[in-house]
């Protein structure tokens, strides 16, 4: 992590060079988002960042409502076969959902594809200039081909889809039985670099074990934003020899705000802003003015030309003092998240 939090004194500490920030980041992430070779893969966590309710829940609450009104059974329901009754209560869960900061800074983010599990609406307004695709569309594999961007709801969309709709990853199972989706599906983790994000590690086997097990002998690695457990060093050294996916963990007290940190990083570095080792001569930031940015009315900080700490309480705008260092070293490849520093009010 490029930050460090002391849970004794409740306050972080951030060091002002960006060497330490950069060094986080998986350099083959970074060049994968360079080149137009990243896909997102969005799991349900993200859903229920958005106000999607899990899915116990709401097929619960569908079963009670309707077995109440004799409308279909519940066998029915929990086989996948989708009447019209419960295309639209789909449809009116996804219209309550609202993407979040989170979602807001993977829109900002340049991936080459989106494949979601959920069936909320958030990535859709992240993502506004992207079309929406569902298993049953039969170019698949070309588009992913010739590079073309879309997003994909795996478990169908009522909008669009014909065919029932599914709700978890044993009932995505069937999917796979097509052969022309399986073909991509096996493609797109052979040819892309895929990044998890909203996923438990065994949520991810659920859904890609087999495709991850023969594209785990290529060189490029996969990548999967996780909370940290305790067992995580062992989860870690098990995806990275059983799968080739890199494990990125986040604080998982505050995997909302942390995910968004760690996801701000890698925009301003996927956009250009690296940060090259050091040479015999080294141009060094010797003091920082902000204007109406973040929490700060006017402030002026003097760098030491070896180390600055950065002491505070959480939420007083350590980060964001970093965030402005990196948005004005990047120029204008920062634009798509300068405006979020400007203060309001």
């Amino acid at each position: 992590s490029w930050w460090v939090a002391d849970r004794r004194e409740r306050r972080t500490v951030v060091h002002s060079t960006a060497e330490e920030a950069a060094a986080s980041l998986p350099e083959g992430l970074v060049a994968a988002l360079r080149n137009g070779t990243c896909v997102l893969f969005a799991g349900p966590r993200l859903s229920r960042m958005a106000g999607w309710p899990d899915e116990a829940t709401f097929l619960r609450t569908v079963v009670t409502e309707t077995e109440a009104r004799d409308v279909v059974e519940t066998t029915v329901l929990f086989t996948g076969v989708v009447d019209r009754e419960l295309r639209e209560r789909i449809q009116k869960a996804a219209s309550g959902t609202k993407g979040v900061r989170i979602h807001r800074a993977l829109g900002a983010l340049p991936f080459s594809a989106v494949v979601t599990a959920g069936h909320d609406l958030a990535l859709e307004g992240v993502f506004s200039k992207i079309v929406v695709l569902t298993p049953e569309d039969p170019n698949l594999r070309e588009r992913l081909g010739k590079g073309e961007r879309f997003l994909l709801k795996i478990h169908g969309d009522p909008r669009i889809s014909k065919k029932k709709l599914t709700m978890t990853p044993r009932q995505f199972e069937a999917t796979l039985e097509d052969a022309r989706f399986e073909e991509f599906w096996k493609a797109l983790f052979a040819r892309q670099t895929v990044l998890f994000a909203g996923f438990e590690p065994e949520e991810i086997e659920e859904y890609a074990r087999r495709q991850l097990r023969l594209s785990a002998n290529r060189t490029a690695s996969h990548y999967a934003i996780v909370r940290a457990k305790a067992t995580f060093e062992k989860e870690k050294s098990y995806w990275k020899d059983e799968y080739n996916t890199v494990l990125i963990p986040v604080d998982g007290n505050n995997e909302e705000l942390a995910a968004t940190e760690l996801l701000d990083a890698l925009g301003l570095a996927a956009a250009g802003s690296r940060v090259v080792g050091a040479e015999k001569e080294v141009t060094r930031l010797q003091m920082l003015k902000l204007k109406d940015i973040g929490p700060f009315r006017d402030l002026e900080v003097d760098f030491d030309k070896d180390w600055t700490i950065l002491l505070g309480d959480n939420g007083v705008g350590k980060s964001t003092i970093l965030r402005a260092v990196a948005i004005a070293m990047a120029g204008r490849d920062s634009a798509p998240y300068a405006d979020r520093l400007i203060r309001s009010g």
